[in-house]
């Protein structure tokens, strides 16, 4: 499925248990693919679109936070051995991500 632009993909459940003008939330943007590369350009294209659209609601942005960033080969078994990733003829399929914590404050929220 190919797409012209970033696909937000939204996952889980909301508790309202903060006052009405607040709102916490977590973005995570992830990438994977077989050039390490390749997938880490990838992954900071997607902590950039995201960053920008934080940016135009600035005034309602009240804290911003940097999550967990990890990088890491994917296996197709869980006990499946890396032998290396740099110089590798066959490279190893790579996983990334990124999260970042907003905390967002707007009288339209209540």
């Amino acid at each position: 499925m190919a797409t012209d632009g970033p696909v937000v993909q939204v996952r889980g459940e909301v508790t309202r248990e903060v006052p009405p003008e607040l709102a916490r939330f977590a973005v995570t943007v992830t990438a994977r693919g077989r050039d390490r590369e390749a997938t880490l350009t990838q992954l900071a294209e997607g902590a950039a679109v995201v960053r920008v659209l934080l940016d135009g609601s600035e005034p309602a942005v009240a804290r911003r936070e940097t999550g967990d960033l990890w990088v890491r080969p994917q296996t197709k078994r869980s006990g499946e051995r890396v032998v290396g990733w740099f110089g590798d003829p066959q490279p190893q399929p790579v996983q990334a991500a990124v999260q970042a914590r907003f905390t967002i404050s707007d009288p339209v929220l209540g």
